[in-house]
């Protein structure tokens, strides 16, 4: 009968549940290229990054080299400066015989040409003989006067040999110098001094590029530097010259300081966005992928089966309610039709059972009616 729970052994035994199956075999792969996509990106990300960090290695070492150049060129110069006047006949003579008129022109005219700040001209008891800068004072000690006695004592014996470099306190300010020992007929005369005050106006002089600078330290102790804010600046200082401290002590560090956000901030963050543009929109499609997969697939199927249980469990009114015309609306249509024939055969069953009802009533009633007949036959014989 219509109503009735029709037979369902192929399911018998087996729980009711979600297509979770068919859901699991779309959507999985889906989801394992999602997590594909992601770990490319990563791993893709991770090698940029250290080819980032190698460029910037790269970059800093080139800048270093730069700087380091230009330092060191300016060294020479003084050492060359002193050499110089060390071996001028003015300044020999003058330091022989007393005479403090032509070395200290001898001085003036270099002091004006090579962008030097100190020149100086000292006896070999280290008292000043001949100062370039103004006010000279001649006669008196100053900060040099150890050094000069030192340097005199190490040029015994009419070596001149090389100047000695590096830094020293003059008038209160770290300053880069040369010292060379001059010498007469008779043997040593007195000592050039050249320097150069190392001032940040000095040190930007040797700055290979907008957002690095360059300082002086000494024992992790910052002396003097070209930059004023250390916010966003690296905490990694790049060697570029080792300064011996003439008078004594821990030795002084010329270092290059780079502000990475600044200098290399722009060629990371386009690369940045190149990748997280590529990922977004891979993760995105696969996204969109997977949201299309769901809606036109598992959703339709797990219609289907949900129609299908309650044919099975007896209701034949329910029918797959299908929009899209793919395979899957081809299906629901087929899945309709089969159970409208179903219900149409059930019903035309129940009609003929119904038929065959009445009429064997209506056998039963004649039978009835016949053997009533006989009786009554029988009673009147």
């Amino acid at each position: 009968m219509v109503g009735e729970t029709l037979p369902h052994a192929a399911i018998v035994g087996r729980p009711d549940r979600p297509a979770f199956g068919l859901a699991a075999k779309v959507l999985a792969p889906i989801t394992a290229l999602t997590m594909l996509s992601a770990m490319l990106g990563g791993l893709i990300l991770r090698e940029e990054y250290k080819s980032y960090q190698a460029n910037v290695a790269q970059k800093k070492g080139e800048l270093a080299w730069h700087a380091r150049t230009l330092y060191e060129g300016n060294r020479i110069k003084l050492q060359d400066v002193a050499n110089l006047l060390a071996e001028n006949a003015n300044v020999q003579n003058g330091l022989l015989i007393g005479d403090q008129y032509n070395p200290l022109n001898t001085i003036m005219s270099f002091l004006g040409h090579s962008g030097i700040d100190v020149i100086n001209l000292y006896d070999l008891d280290g008292r000043a003989f001949a100062r370039a800068q103004s006010p000279s004072y001649f006669g008196d000690y100053d900060e040099f006067a150890p050094l000069v006695r030192s340097a005199v004592a190490v040029r015994q014996g009419g070596a001149t040999g090389e100047p000695i470099s590096g830094v020293a306190l003059y008038q209160g300010k770290p300053t880069l110098v040369a010292l060379r020992v001059a010498h007469g007929v008779s043997g040593a005369t007195g000592v050039v001094v050249v320097g150069q005050t190392v001032s940040p106006a000095f040190l930007g002089g040797f700055v290979p590029a907008h957002h690095t600078a360059i300082a002086l330290a000494r024992h992790d102790s910052l002396l003097v530097t070209t930059e004023r804010d250390r916010g966003g600046w690296a905490s990694d200082a790049i060697p570029i010259h080792e300064e011996r401290a003439i008078a004594g002590g821990l030795p002084f560090e010329v270092s290059l300081l780079t502000d990475d956000p600044a200098l290399f901030g722009p060629f990371w963050g386009s690369r940045v966005s190149i990748l997280s543009l590529a990922s977004i929109a891979g993760i995105s499609s696969v996204i969109v992928t997977f949201i299309f997969m769901f809606m036109t697939v598992v959703r339709p199927v797990r219609h289907l089966i949900a129609v299908a249980e309650q044919q099975v469990s007896g209701d034949l009114s329910a029918r797959a309610r299908l929009r899209s015309h793919d395979e899957l609306g081809r299906l629901g249509d087929i899945l309709n039709v089969l159970t409208g024939d179903l219900k149409a055969t059930l019903d035309n069953q129940d009609r003929i059972i119904a038929e065959r009802s009445r009429a064997y009533e209506s056998l039963k009633k004649g039978k009835e009616e016949v053997r009533q007949l006989n009786e009554q036959l029988e009673a009147r014989v």
